[in-house]
Order: C-alpha cells, then structure tokens, then sequence
C-alpha cells in the first residue's frame, strides 16, 4: 500500500496536486462556488471571443462584452448551443490559440448515425482525472489503492498479464472490457478482481447488476470494495439495492458526457451535487411541465468552447443544503436522455422509469428493452432466462401490459414482444432499457 501509493504521488504528481486543490474547494461556501464559476465563465468567454470564430462574430453581433457579464440577464441572451449546430459549426468553433493545438479529436457515444465530433483539451483530461479521484475518496479510496472499471475498453484483457497489473499499478486503475460478454467473461472479471483487488469500483449500472446476479448465483464473495459508481446510464432503484446488497457498500451515481465531462456526483448522503468549479449548469423549461432541459458550459473547454451546450438530457435543479457539509449546488439524480422518453398518442411523455417498473416482478426475463418505432407503436424485446413455457409467459405478459399502455398512453398504443438472444447495446457498450427511435436525437 504504501509503496504503491509513493508510486502514484510521483508517477502523477501533477494529478496529485489537482486532487488536493478539489478536495479544499468541494468545502467552500455555496457563494465563494457561484463567485468562482461566474468569474471563470467570464473567463472562458473572453477567451472565446477572442480565439473562437463563431463566439467572436456571436458576442459582437449581441453587443456582450464578455468579460463584463451580467448574470443571468446577459448570459441568457447567448443562444443555445445543440449538437446540430456543433457539427455545422465544426471549424468555427475551434479555438485559434495554443489551445486548440493542445487538444485531441474525441466523439459523443452516438448509437445511431454519426456520432458528433470534439475537441478535448489535455488540460480538461487531467482535471477530469483528478475530479475521479476527489469523488472515489468520498467512499475512503486512498491514493495507491487500485481502482476497477467495468467500461468499453477494447485493448486490455482478463485476467491481466503482468505488464498490466504494473501498468495498472502506475494508473491507479484497470479498464474491463464490457462491450460485449458472456458469463465466462463475467468470471474472468471475478478472477481480476480478486488478482488486483480493487478498492472502487465503477461502470455501467447494468455491467454491474449483471455482475452481482453472477456473483449472488455463484455464491463468490469480495470484501474489500469500498464504493461503487455508477455513469452513463440511468440507474434503477432495483439495480442500486442489488449491487448494494452484493457488495456491501454504497452506490454513487455519478452524471457527465463526453462533451461535458464530471457534471455531477451523488455524495455518501446521496443527494447529487453539481460541480461549479468545473461546469456552469442551467435548468430550462423544456416545455413538457415535468422537466427540464439541462444546459452545460465546460469551463475548462478552451479547445472548442461549447458555451451553453444542450446535451439532450432532463434534470431538475434541487433545493437545500445537503447535510455532507459540501457547498456544491444539488440537482435531481433523476436524469433521462430524450431518446428515453416514451410519446403517448396525444404528446405526452412518460420517464423510462414507468416502463422498466413493469418488469419488476418478471423473474424469467434476464434482460430486456421497450424500443418506440411509431407513435402508435412499442416493440418490447425480451432475453429470456432458460425456462420452460416462454411462449405462456410471453402471452401472459403481453395481455397485462398492453392493457396498461392503452390506458396510459391512449387506446391505439400496440405492444409487440419479440424473443431475442441479446439486446444491442450502443456503440459505447451501454445498455438502453428504454428507447424512443421515432425521436432524431442520438444516445450518448
């Protein structure tokens, strides 16, 4: 332990030291954070103003000097930002300076069509690092203790040679690769683990529950895991209290995207808190009444500024303090793409959660995914457990919910349920329980 964290405070000293400087920030007043993050969003913008093609002709035609914001009343006069107008956008919106030299080209996790291309600063990478390791020490990470992730790497194999045990060693971390697994290499996981034996863990939610079912039916056991996180996916209450009971530690849902990295992360008091020092975040009225439209400038994102980025998801701003003594702000952890969102008949539309819900008590299905292709129209596809009278369960179920949808989601609403041997993750390995495809927007 000691050795290994020596290792890593030299190996990653820089790393270090951006860990520290977040770890006395999280403790600062709710104010001394809005001071600070309006001071850098003035920053940021003057930069862009002055380096960024789009922003400067975008600032002068508004009349903004950005260095004198007002907020919000001059900030809010700055158009939206969609994914649309970054691809159209592409060149304009790159930085002129060093900066869009210190930088590399990275993609959203589109599953369908193209996905939309970025620049990421090196600089944003590091503190994005150094973010991971401020919040994996709320569960009592310490520094040189190994992390595993089960996320959508394609190089590293399991068990890890020696190479990447020492490679691994010098990172802090191991990267699993879960774009696509069968239960073979859920005990190959099992296996790294116990080999490298990681104190946090962290992935997808539905990685995760498919590794405690296999741990829980296998009768195996690990003791040392201090917390687990969760990304990129939602997280369903049932999924949090297996993985909790398996595990014996708590999970902590964290929220980003590849364009707007380290949003947000739910403390030990599991309320979800909004890093400002890292992101300006706003809540618009999407329109629906229920929820809405979150809304992210990276203020580190001096490459191609994204200012006022709308990332396709839904949130709510939440009031109060949280008990933990953080001064970051707090949101809603109840959090959905718009692609999973299901549309009623007359426009309505229903939160994934309604949907995975029905489920709860179907013991024989082992994964599953309501797919929306009309606007009259639900394909339920369903991967079945190895049971016997699948088709007598299938009709049973598909009697039941189809009753449901029509009185939900109007009278014309059709279920269609469809055996099949797996369900399609995206093109980042995630797994969507809920999936709208007569919408235009792109999973991420």
């Amino acid at each position: 332990m000691l050795g290994a964290s020596l290792i890593y405070k030299i190996y990653r000293r820089e790393l270090v030291r951006l860990t520290q400087e977040l770890s006395i920030g999280q403790w600062k007043s709710r104010e001394q954070l809005r001071v600070k993050c309006d001071e850098m969003t003035r920053r940021l913008a003057v930069h862009a103003k002055s380096h960024v093609p789009y922003y400067s002709r975008l600032f002068e035609k508004l009349e903004i000097d950005p260095g004198n914001m007002v907020f919000p009343d001059d900030w809010s006069r700055l158009p939206i930002l969609d994914k649309e107008i970054l691809k159209k956008e592409q060149s304009n919106l790159v930085s002129l300076s060093d900066h869009g030299k210190n930088s590399y080209i990275n993609y959203s996790g589109g599953s369908t069509g193209e996905p939309v291309r970025f620049l990421t600063d090196l600089d944003m990478y590091r503190r994005m690092m150094a973010w991971h390791d401020l919040i994996h020490s709320w569960c009592g990470w310490k520094i040189g203790e190994m992390r595993m992730e089960l996320w959508g790497n394609k190089e590293q194999t399991v068990p890890p040679s020696l190479w990447q045990c020492f490679r691994s060693s010098m990172a802090g971390r191991f990267i699993v690769p879960v774009y696509s697994y069968q239960e073979k290499d859920i005990a190959a996981w099992y296996e790294t683990m116990r080999k490298l034996k990681p104190t946090v863990l962290y992935g997808y939610p539905s990685v995760l529950t498919d590794f405690a079912k296999w741990l829980q039916g296998t009768q195996s056991s690990y003791s040392l895991i201090k917390g687990i996180y969760t990304s990129a996916e939602i997280l369903y209450p049932e999924q949090r209290q297996l993985i909790e009971s398996v595990f014996g530690c708590k999970v902590m849902d964290q929220y980003g995207s590849r364009e707007t990295p380290c949003v947000a992360c739910e403390c030990p008091e599991g309320n979800m808190h909004l890093f400002t020092d890292f992101n300006r975040v706003e809540f618009i009225d999407s329109g629906s009444g229920k929820e809405t439209d979150i809304i992210i400038t990276p203020l580190f994102g001096y490459a191609q500024p994204l200012i006022r980025y709308k990332v396709g998801d839904a949130a709510r701003k939440k009031d109060g303090v949280c008990s933990c003594g953080r001064g970051y702000p707090m949101m809603d952890i109840t959090i959905a793409r718009s692609r999973d969102f299901l549309i009623s008949i007359d426009g309505q539309r229903f939160y994934p959660g309604f949907f995975t819900r029905m489920m709860d008590k179907e013991l024989w299905v082992r994964s599953f995914q309501f797919k929306q292709t009309s606007k009259k129209s639900i394909d339920l596809l369903i991967v079945p457990e190895q049971e016997s009278n699948i088709n007598g369960k299938c009709e049973r179920l598909q009697a039941q919910l189809s009753a449901k949808l029509k009185v939900a989601m109007g009278g014309q609403m059709e279920l269609s349920i469809y055996i099949v041997e797996q369900v399609a993750k995206t093109r980042a390995g995630k797994h969507r329980f809920v999936i709208n495809e007569i919408q235009g927007n792109r999973d991420q």
